[in-house]
């Protein structure tokens, strides 16, 4: 929904219907998920594909993309979901391990990105392990493009068993 928005808006922008002060210049993508089969309202297409074509073309506008996974729910383990690493491998990727959850709680792992992002803007971004910070809702837009458009994701590496962003590092492995 996120990227669909707000392909709709830059195209309403590039035709000059909207300012262009009004298509988000980064969005963030919080456990996304994405149904497993072709979609007679979609064309007959994936979601999955859709997404990656729009943002595609998004990031050719300078549209900043990232992605923050904390759940199985974005693949539901292969039966329904399409875990689309296509898409994650065009953002600025990483993924959060809510161990506090224990392995059951699925949507409460799944809600954990939405809340985990946002707690985040109160801290600088999470250290890599290594060297460098991963990316966060408080990075900067160029530091996010940087990472967006690197062969880099970051998994969670210190941090995993508390809630509070505060004790996060990341360590960083090829997309």
């Amino acid at each position: 929904m996120a990227i669909a928005v707000t392909e709709k808006l830059s195209d309403a922008a590039v035709a000059g219907k909207i300012p262009a002060g009004l298509v988000p210049k980064r969005v963030a993508l919080l456990d996304p998920a994405y149904l497993k089969a072709d979609a007679k309202w979609l064309g007959g297409k994936w979601a999955g594909e859709l997404a990656r074509t729009a943002v595609t073309k998004l990031k050719a506008r300078g549209i900043i993309f990232e992605t923050l996974r904390s759940s199985a729910a974005s693949n539901s383990f292969g039966v329904i979901g399409d875990a689309n690493e296509g898409l994650l491998k065009m953002t600025a990727f990483r993924e959060l391990k809510p161990w506090y959850f224990n392995a059951t709680q699925i949507p409460e792992k799944h809600g954990a990105a939405v809340w985990s992002y946002f707690w985040e803007f109160a801290y600088s971004p999470a250290t890599v392990v290594g060297g460098g910070t991963a990316p966060s809702s408080s990075a900067t837009d160029a530091a996010t493009k940087t990472m967006m458009n690197s062969t880099k994701k970051y998994q969670h590496d210190q941090g995993a068993y508390t809630k509070t962003p505060a004790d996060d590092t990341y360590k960083s492995v090829t997309k």
